[in-house]
């Protein structure tokens, strides 16, 4: 990573569409409910042990009515059964937008800590990846 250059930096969750996933943070909203969510939470942190940055945004799981839930697993079952396929969802995250960082090694993220943050602090993950991506501007 470089000095001076801006960033955006995104988490990837892979998790399993579980009964347990799917009820965390049940929200009823003019007779609409809105299931799995919850909070991601992102922190970066120097060689120094000081924290750079730290970012949080919500995150939700895509709601499936029974019947679609059902008649999916149904046409889908020789992929789960080989192995091909899962029942998981991958979410992408935004947490931070145009972070940089300054020019001295001291202050270049050295760790990050990522925590998801429920209301039972029960959620089921399959991985997790941190995603940084460099936003190109003008000529260098």
């Amino acid at each position: 990573m470089l000095s001076d250059q801006p960033y955006r930096a995104f988490i990837e969750l892979e998790l399993p569409r579980t009964k347990n996933n799917l009820e965390i943070g049940i929200v009823f909203i003019n007779f609409f409910t809105y299931a799995g969510n919850f909070m991601v939470s992102l922190s970066l942190i120097s060689s120094s042990n000081t924290t750079l940055a730290t970012s949080s945004r919500p995150a939700i799981l895509t709601y499936t009515s029974p019947l679609i839930s059902t008649s999916l697993t149904v046409l889908n079952s020789p992929l789960f059964i080989t192995g091909f396929k899962k029942e998981s969802e991958t979410l992408l995250v935004p947490l931070f937008e145009r972070f940089e960082f300054s020019g001295s090694r001291s202050a270049r993220p050295r760790w990050a800590y990522i925590e998801i943050a429920t209301e039972n602090n029960k959620i089921q993950v399959y991985q997790t990846k941190l995603i940084f991506v460099a936003q190109f501007e003008g000529v260098r």
